[in-house]
């Protein structure tokens, strides 16, 4: 069953204004849709994907593909149980469809505890995580192509890096196929990275040395192998070493891991190039001027092949993010990741029969007319239900807290503050994130008249101010900072 409590007006959530409108509504309706997915079972709370029951689903209707993305949200809810009690139900007795599809669990995990400071979540599941990656590692699991009836590895090929039929990364009927897929090779380099980390804070240094082994061959792997300098791109590679010359917003996923790629630079011009990904209403899934691409309300409804994909978008924004902070977005700058967030936030709406605009996030989104295209297969089907009312499939609120106002704290207890706020924009807040315990708070007032509390930039830990600039600024608040 599901709680009956309103996430935000409880005030367990931080408090966020900028001024676009669009931004404001859809961060209260994202957590309240979130709040929605969090459900309290005997094993603890659960995120669910759907809330209506699906096939394919595991345990209590959960769905492993978007579990990264839950925990990234889930970690600023200040009840940190929520994510906790989730990270642990992936790795219990019921958890067992987390080899279904692409995940990464334990750099999620490694993400949460940079915001609660509790070091013992990530320890505790240590082990299972380098289980998990070891049995994706040694024993790929045999995935049927999608629509086909051929069987293909999902796993590891034996020299450090994996492949996986494109469905079981969470992408159906991609023009790019099965094989080496960014994604799932970036998100097992993240796991590698998390290990390492998360040994090292259990005093494993021989474990962290044969993992950072691990990221090293991997991140080799990708750079080598799925870089495609024809394209400028990271794409997908058959398993006979043929590379696609199709750029997918997945293609962005080594940044998400947080790889450092000042020399591919010039990929992120892709974001904004209307014969790239770029479009009216969203980012579409695969570059507009690849041969295939389409948009088609006909067939299955889950195409990977144009639409727009919120779970895609939330990767490559989020990618965006880490490489505006590593100053490796090329000619990308903090007002285009503003203006994509806003156009994502913008997308987030239903046009209902009678006329009515409502808050709405659901499967995939006809990019040029903001249509939602599953919703609209299922229905022209005789569906009666709303299967992707709600959709749990995507990040929001992370890429407001961690990407726009930019807190990143680390796990020796340092905040760094990282914001995106564009020289436009007079004012933004965000109030009471609970980090490591303290409840944070930024203002940037460029007059002052806001919010009354003076011309500037500045940061508070429980309601004590602890630095003012004259514009949003690169900050490090360390200890010290917070006594």
């Amino acid at each position: 069953m599901f709680l009956a409590w309103d996430i935000v007006s409880l005030g367990s959530v931080p408090n966020f204004e900028c001024p676009d409108a669009g931004i404001n509504r859809t961060y209260e309706f994202r957590w309240n849709a979130f709040r929605r997915h969090c459900e309290k079972t005997s094993e603890g709370w659960v995120i669910t994907e759907f809330l209506q029951k699906v096939g394919w689903a595991g345990m209590y209707n959960t769905v492993v593909c978007a579990a990264g993305h839950h925990l990234r949200e889930a970690r600023w809810m200040h009840d940190s149980s929520v994510a906790a009690d989730y990270a642990r139900f992936w790795f219990g007795t019921n958890g067992v469809h987390r080899f279904k599809y692409t995940s990464w669990l334990g750099s999620a995990i490694l993400d949460v505890v940079r915001v609660t400071g509790d070091t013992r979540l990530a320890t505790g599941l240590l082990d299972k995580i380098v289980e998990m990656y070891e049995t994706w590692e040694t024993k790929p699991v045999m995935f049927r192509t999608f629509g086909g009836k051929a069987s293909f590895p999902m796993g590891g090929d034996g020299n450090g890096m994996f492949t996986s039929t494109d469905n079981n990364e969470g992408s159906e009927l991609t023009l790019s196929g099965d094989g080496y897929r960014p994604l799932f090779n970036s998100a097992m380099y993240g796991e590698a990275k998390a290990i390492v980390e998360i040994a090292r804070l259990a005093g494993r240094l021989d474990l962290a040395a044969r993992f950072s082994h691990r990221a090293e061959v991997l991140e080799r792997g990708i750079r080598e192998r799925l870089w495609n300098p024809k394209v400028g791109f990271f794409t997908a590679m058959s398993t006979n070493g043929v590379r696609s010359n199709i750029r997918e917003l997945h293609g962005y996923a080594p940044w998400y891991f947080g790889m450092s790629l000042p020399e591919k630079a010039t990929a992120w011009n892709q974001l904004v190039d209307v014969n790239g990904f770029a479009a009216s209403f969203g980012l579409c899934f695969v570059e507009r001027r690849a041969p295939g691409f389409k948009i088609s309300y006909e067939g299955h409804p889950c195409q990977w092949n144009g639409p727009s994909w919120p779970f895609a978008t939330s990767v490559a924004l989020t990618g965006l993010a880490h490489a505006l902070a590593g100053n490796t977005a090329g000619s990308l700058d903090k007002a285009v990741f503003a203006r994509l967030l806003g156009q994502y936030a913008a997308q987030q709406v239903l046009k209902t029969e009678d006329g009515r605009t409502i808050p709405w996030v659901d499967e995939n989104l006809d990019p040029f007319s903001g249509e939602w295209i599953a919703r609209r297969i299922l229905h022209d089907n005789g569906a009666k239900n709303e299967r992707g009312e709600d959709y749990n499939h995507s990040t929001f609120a992370d890429l407001v807290i961690a990407g726009l106002c930019g807190l990143h704290p680390r796990l020796d207890g340092v905040l760094e503050l990282r914001p995106l706020i564009p020289d436009g924009w007079d004012y933004l807040k965000l109030e009471n994130a609970k980090v490591h315990g303290r409840m944070v708070s930024i203002y940037w007032d460029r007059t002052g008249s806001h919010y009354g509390r003076g011309a500037g930039f500045a940061a508070y830990f429980d309601g004590k101010e602890v630095f003012r600039s004259v514009a949003p600024q690169r900050r490090l608040l360390t200890r010290a900072t917070m006594k």
